[in-house]
């Protein structure tokens, strides 16, 4: 062989070494990861006398991880743009909290307390964004703060009150085909048991991966976050993405929440509280960078 057909094939070698250190690195991650995961089932299974792998158990364990699921792959779209959110939790606790106080208090139809949940997301997701992407304060700030004018919203329109759509404080029944169509949101029944909200998830994730992975929408997103800077000097419509994944993000919580709501049968005051490092764990663990892209 020539030194030219040397010096030729040298970058191909070159690229074939750095796919295989990736792929290296990505199979350790993610091995990791499963290999902690099988660690810490071994060790409940232990401890519970085999009750961890029982299947109503996994069940319910899956059904929980549903809501995380959701909430987590749509924050991880503004994490990758290079912001972060830290207002998702009590949005879903506002949005539950809109839908008992309209339908099981005042009687408005629950297809239209849905409706106005979502609306009343997306303007929380627009806020978020104009603070962000027009008023340039940084993300962290601008979500701190409107959380907690959220959770406030929220006990205000609510009382603090707890609410059953089967127990309405009103004492007026709600009409059987909109409390069956409610249930059915998160209860309807499945083959093999799994639940309604794994369904959701699934959708979701598929839904996701194709926008992320297919689309010049997720490819515009990802050098967005990966550098602001060259992404301007590109010319890429920064601010309309970053208005689109927070709005996007605002109305998965929504939606969690609802489900939640549907499942649980009541909402409260507090709903939402416990989501916040759930869902930013699974989004980190899962291998996202807080610095984006």
């Amino acid at each position: 062989m020539s030194t030219t057909q040397a010096v030729a094939e040298r970058p191909d070698d070159l690229d074939l070494r750095a796919r295989i250190r990736a792929a290296r690195a990505t199979v350790a991650r993610i091995g990791g990861l499963v290999v902690a995961v099988g660690v810490v089932m071994l060790i409940f299974t232990v401890r519970s006398d085999g009750v961890m792998l029982d299947t109503d158990n996994l069940l319910g364990i899956t059904r929980a991880d549903s809501t995380v699921a959701i909430m987590s792959l749509w924050l991880l779209l503004v994490i990758i743009a290079g912001e972060i959110d830290l207002s998702f939790a009590n949005l879903y606790g506002l949005c539950t909290n809109i839908v008992a106080v309209l339908w099981v208090t005042h009687g408005v139809s629950v297809y239209l307390a849905i409706p106005a949940a979502f609306l009343a997301a997306a303007v929380v997701g627009c806020f978020n964004a104009f603070f962000t992407a027009i008023v340039k304060i940084p993300s962290f700030i601008a979500t701190l703060g409107s959380s907690t004018l959220i959770f406030g919203i929220t006990l205000y329109i609510g009382k603090t009150q707890n609410f059953s759509p089967e127990f309405p404080t009103s004492g007026d029944p709600k009409p059987a085909g909109e409390l069956s169509f409610f249930q059915g949101l998160a209860q309807a029944d499945l083959p093999f048991s799994l639940p309604m909200q794994t369904l959701w998830m699934l959708v979701l994730l598929v839904g996701f991966g194709f926008l992320l992975g297919r689309t010049i929408f997720g490819f515009r997103l990802k050098a967005i976050g990966g550098s602001r800077p060259a992404a301007g000097l590109a010319r890429l419509p920064t601010t309309r993405y970053i208005f689109i994944v927070f709005v996007v993000c605002a109305l998965m919580a929504c939606l969690a929440g609802i489900l939640d709501f549907s499942f649980v049968g009541s909402a409260g005051p507090n709903d939402g509280q416990t989501n916040l490092f759930p869902v930013f764990a699974a989004v980190i663990i899962g291998g996202a960078s807080l610095s984006g892209g």
